[in-house]
């Protein structure tokens, strides 16, 4: 198995990206971000022939740069909050203190899918009839040509043999006692999660070359092997393969209206310590904003300071997507739950499996909303290598005594089991300038009914496995006892009109100083996680790349254009680690 060189003072220039210095004055169009949303945009509009200009915020990071130390974890992470500004902010990973719920993000080439766990499934159907979606969304055949597109171009696939991983099974034994409680009256199992992860050695459909899973189970953490498909290895590979542009370490600012072109802001950053280089600004015809949740609200208000109209809606209906996570101890069979990394740091006798493997779809009543799915997850390396500390601050001494004697792949940490909660809640929280950054306000956030009904339904269920329940230990006294989510979503929400969101079905932006009820900004779109008006029930990744597809078919359609979504017949052969 090669492994990339970590380098991180003298990073190699992967031919993914262009240097700093042959940024031109002016684009078709530029793209800011490159997540699933930026990366669909960048495919499919260098498809159409335009000229395209990615601008990311975050390094170009490959396959054997990621770190599973507490060390490296500090050197990759940037933390922001009302009194709080540490680390590079380019750096990886990034995380906003909010006043009552924290928010974890990635920066970085790719966006999200460098760090994710990569699990890909569809919302269910009534999820898009809510009132807040616009009603052109449910049951739109667009949208399901998105979906259709996502799934091939992100290789979804569920892992060969992942039903007989013994965390799978330990999941069905969770599921057999779910369905024989008294409390529950409808039908339980345990559920194979489909994923975006290479499982057989092979070129992905941007023609990157790409590894088999390990089943090392460190996903979470960015893949050293090489086998997740990514946004940087799939949709902005292609897009390259079209004559796009990709640009690091550019964090835009803000963008004006000026005349029939837009003006896009941003500062060049030192790579690694995220110095400020130099300012500039370059012209573009049309611009897609995809910097994420938080970056693209960001970007917005300060456009709005600058004098663009925007709807009143903008910073409204910030959605954690149900987010919680929960550990059962002393489960009573072995999990083998503990992600051993790459290159391993243990053999165990069974492959952990990717990060995540299953679910528990749960219905308490006939209400929708009040779905969660419980699915089965993996210890990264870092969680096992504090297990000591956080069982002492448990007050459980000897249990601490007995992880630090046997390791996390031996004794009492081979009987525990991960779990990641997704469900619903009502969106209602808020995303308003702190100086010169985004701050998340969700005063009654803990009392969402989903993480009372999470946390009732897991410690019963523990009780009666004779397992020991702890609830997410990043709500410790370290961040402030607050909750977290990894899947924002909102915050520049789609709708029928700019009374009620910020863009239209199409991801275009509302202008509000128009005439028209529903006019939009003529060459500016959103198109990202911030656009999703409510939960999704699902992990979001699918459900976002679905909708910038979506968008960029309409778009399409639009301006008389034309693009497919067929292989380069001769797209150059690349190495997932290049």
């Amino acid at each position: 198995m090669r492994i990339h060189a970590v380098n991180l003072d003298n990073q190699p220039m992967s031919s993914l990206t262009t240097a700093p210095d042959k940024l031109q004055n002016h684009y078709d169009v530029v793209i800011i971000g490159s997540g699933y949303g930026g990366g669909v945009a960048a495919s499919r509009l260098a498809r159409m022939g335009l000229s395209v200009c990615v601008l990311e915020k975050g390094h170009q990071w490959h396959p054997g740069d990621f770190s599973n130390t507490v060390k490296g974890l500090w050197e990759r992470s940037r933390m922001t909050g009302k009194k709080v500004n540490l680390g590079a902010p380019n750096a990886l990973f990034d995380l906003r203190l909010g006043k009552q719920m924290h928010v974890l993000s990635a920066c970085g080439l790719g966006g999200g899918s460098l760090i994710n766990a990569g699990l890909a499934f569809r919302p269910e159907p009534w999820v898009f009839e809510q009132l807040s979606w616009p009603t052109k969304i449910a049951g739109d055949k667009n949208l399901s040509n998105g979906f259709k597109r996502a799934e091939e171009m992100l290789g979804v696939a569920h892992c060969p043999g992942g039903a007989d991983l013994l965390k799978f099974k330990s999941l069905q034994t969770c599921a057999h006692e779910i369905q024989n409680d008294h409390q529950n009256k409808r039908s339980v199992s345990a559920d194979l999660i489909p994923s975006t992860i290479n499982y057989q050695p092979g070129f992905n459909k941007a023609n990157v070359m790409q590894n088999a899973c390990t089943q090392c189970g460190d996903c979470w953490m960015g893949c050293n092997v090489g086998a997740k498909i990514t946004v940087a290895n799939s949709y902005l590979t292609d897009a390259t393969h079209f004559g796009a542009s990709l640009f690091t370490n550019m964090d835009v600012k803000f963008v004006r209206k000026i005349d029939d072109h837009w003006r896009i802001f941003y500062d060049q950053l030192e790579q690694l310590s995220g110095k400020q280089l130099t300012k500039g600004s370059i012209k573009a015809d049309m611009i897609i904003l995809s910097a994420g949740v938080i970056g693209t609200t960001e970007i917005l208000m300060r456009s709005k300071r600058q004098g663009l109209a925007l709807s009143k809606q903008l910073g409204k209906g910030f959605s954690a997507n149900g987010d919680d996570l929960a550990f059962g101890h002393d489960m009573p069979d072995m999990v083998n739950g503990i992600a051993v990394g790459h290159p391993p740091r243990s053999k165990p006798a069974q492959p952990v499996g990717p990060n995540c493997i299953g679910m528990i779809s749960l219905q308490e009543n006939d209400n929708p909303q009040s779905q969660i799915k419980v699915q089965a997850g993996t210890m990264i390396t870092l969680m096992a290598a504090l297990a000591p500390v956080k069982s002492l601050l448990r007050g459980k001494p000897l249990r601490a005594l007995k992880i630090l004697l046997k390791g996390a792949y031996e004794g009492v940490l081979t009987s525990s089991q991960c779990f990641y909660i997704v469900g619903h809640d009502d969106a209602s929280g808020k995303l308003t300038m702190n100086g010169d950054r985004a701050l998340l306000e969700w005063p009654d956030v803990a009392d969402q009914p989903v993480f009372g009904r999470a946390e009732k339904l897991l410690s019963r269920l523990f009780k009666k496995l004779g397992a020991d329940y702890m609830q997410n230990p990043v709500r410790d006294t370290i961040l402030g006892g607050k909750l977290i989510t990894v899947h924002p979503l909102g915050g520049c929400c789609m709708a029928d009109s700019a009374e009620n969101g910020v863009v239209d079905d199409q991801c275009r932006v509302f202008d509000p100083s128009d005439k028209g009820k529903n006019a939009v900004h003529s060459g500016f779109y959103v198109v990202d996680g911030s656009v999703i008006p409510s939960s999704l029930g699902a992990n979001p990744l699918l459900t976002i790349t679905a909708l910038a597809e979506r968008a960029m078919i309409l778009l399409a359609k639009d301006r008389g254009l034309k693009f497919d979504d067929k292989p380069h017949k001769d797209a150059p052969a690349r190495d997932a680690f290049m």
